[in-house]
């Protein structure tokens, strides 16, 4: 897969960034916490822990060989010109094994989209922004574009039936069909009490087995799945549609491309310097 890049994260993770890591590492993407590959380099590289030593004095350095965290950061936090020199240490052995990693995975990069079929905003995201991030970053395989449920039940009724549509068009392999369909002709289903029979002929217009879509719908098959996914984005404090995780960034609303191509630009170019900047064409 050409565009080969990680889920990284810097910075203190205890937040819900890191349940978007495990988030976007079970949809296939390669994560990497760069704070611990710090810690890692401190505690097992030698190299690094005889250059940190030499530059800090051999207080920082434990009888075992690793680096005293507590004592390092008692010369360096406070002080922007030894925090300078850490960084110039760290800095490049922190990118060099990042791009190791990277270099060795075909891991996507993964886009993640709490939506609500009901919504608006998420109506105006499909129709003025995600077709380009489908022709520009999706089909160059450069993002893997993944969707989660999220309806906003108070002020969206018909949503969590209308991602059920989804998922049960999905069972024939036409989700993105009925997704298209679900946001195209969002004023035919939106505020009816008989959207699933509309859902139903979606279904048909579709080329689909209108009666196994049916018992689908009826059934009830993905009530379950759709509230877990909605409990996954409270649980990340998501509060509105659309809500967007790149690179596990935070992106609120129906954002123009250009704030999406900025993101990922933003994101990942520090991952590319050096021997991978080649390779980053975003």
């Amino acid at each position: 897969m050409s565009g080969r890049a990680i889920i990284g994260l810097t910075g203190n993770i205890a937040t819900g960034k890191s349940a978007i890591m495990r988030l976007a590492a079970e949809r296939g993407a390669l994560t990497i916490d760069a704070d611990r590959v710090v810690h890692e380099l401190l505690d097992g590289d030698v190299t690094m822990q005889t250059a940190v030593a030499e530059a800090f004095g051999p207080g920082v350095r434990r009888a075992d060989g690793r680096i005293d965290r507590a004592a390092l950061g008692g010369i360096v936090f406070g002080d922007a010109d030894q925090l300078g020199r850490l960084e110039a240490l760290l800095h490049p052995a922190v990118r060099a094994e990042i791009g190791r990693r990277v270099a060795a995975t075909d891991a996507p990069v993964v886009m993640i989209e709490f939506t609500d079929f009901q919504c608006p905003y998420c109506s105006r995201h499909f129709v003025e922004t995600f077709p380009q991030i489908v022709a520009d970053y999706v089909d160059t395989g450069k993002v893997r574009y993944v969707f989660m449920d999220f309806p906003l039940t108070s002020i969206h009724p018909e949503a969590p039936l209308a991602a059920e549509a989804a998922r049960c068009a999905g069972d024939q392999d036409a989700f993105l069909e009925m997704h298209h369909a679900l946001f195209d002709r969002q004023g035919e289903w939106s505020g009816r009490a008989d959207a699933g029979e509309v859902f139903v002929g979606f279904a048909g217009e579709l080329g689909l087995d209108e009666k196994s879509f049916a018992q689908c719908l009826e059934s009830g098959q993905y009530t379950a799945a759709v509230q877990a996914d909605l409990d996954q984005g409270i649980g990340l404090g998501i509060n509105g549609t659309p809500a967007f995780f790149l690179n596990g960034n935070f992106i609120s609303g129906a954002q123009s491309f250009s704030v999406f191509h900025s993101a990922a630009r933003a994101a990942f170019t520090w991952a590319y310097r050096g021997s991978l900047a080649t390779d980053c064409s975003w």
